[in-house]
């Protein structure tokens, strides 16, 4: 380069404040999930400010607030988590307070801004609609997990313990270990099964449920013989 070369620049200045722009579940929705967490989308990219401890969801259907497990911004998002589940048919607020988030430039949220929303009734059971090893199955691995899907997502119950593997030749019940995800019940044995014996898989009603506390409404049990 012959000689030295200089150019001005001069920054933008931001001085309009973030705004929703949508949420998810949206306001007045109906029918909404309840394990589903709430999201907040703003105009533009924000970050926490000091009032976004007083980001609060109440249930206005029996005038409690709900905890909430985390609130976190992720670019443009505030998402919300709840410590529980949400209780089903029932109507939520959910309450973002002016100045609980601001943008880079330090542009604060200028309003607070609410909005409600409404939980799912459901009334349904879970119901078993598969198991591997399926009943009476034989020639089953002495260390194969055994696989119970349900239909719909499901969660154990303080009665969980009742799940149980019998040995049906000893009477002796199996250790296992019970794995929950989404709409699968998975039963890890921790030690090897005998061979050439005949178990069987008991689930009791009440040790499962569904998201809106509907229980297993009877006793389901299977058997199988191993290799």
């Amino acid at each position: 380069l012959a000689q030295a070369y200089s150019f001005n620049f001069k920054t933008f200045t931001d001085s309009r404040p973030p705004v929703v722009v949508s949420t998810d579940p949206s306001s007045g929705a109906t029918g909404v999930s309840l394990i589903t967490p709430i999201t907040i989308n703003f105009s533009e990219y924000i970050t926490e400010h000091y009032y976004l401890k007083y980001v609060f969801l109440k249930n206005l259907s029996t005038g409690q607030t709900v905890s909430l497990a985390s609130k976190t911004i992720n670019g443009r998002s505030l998402i919300l988590e709840p410590a529980n589940y949400l209780l089903q048919n029932n109507v939520y607020k959910v309450y973002i307070p002016a100045r609980a988030v601001k943008d880079g430039a330090g542009n604060k949220l200028e309003s607070s801004y609410t909005f409600t929303f409404k939980t799912l009734k459901d009334e349904t059971p879970p119901r078993i609609l598969y198991t591997s090893p399926y009943d009476h199955k034989m020639g089953v691995s002495t260390d194969g997990t055994i696989t119970i899907i349900f239909s719909e997502k499901i969660t154990t119950t303080r009665y969980q313990d009742y799940i149980v593997v019998k040995n049906l030749s000893t009477g002796e019940l199996t250790t296992i270990e019970k794995i929950v995800s989404g709409k699968i019940l998975y039963i890890k044995n921790t030690t090897l099964r005998s061979s050439n014996t005949w178990y069987k898989v008991i689930i009791p009603g009440k040790s499962i449920s569904d998201y809106a506390c509907n229980y297993l409404d009877e006793t389901y049990s299977f058997i199988f013989k191993t290799r």
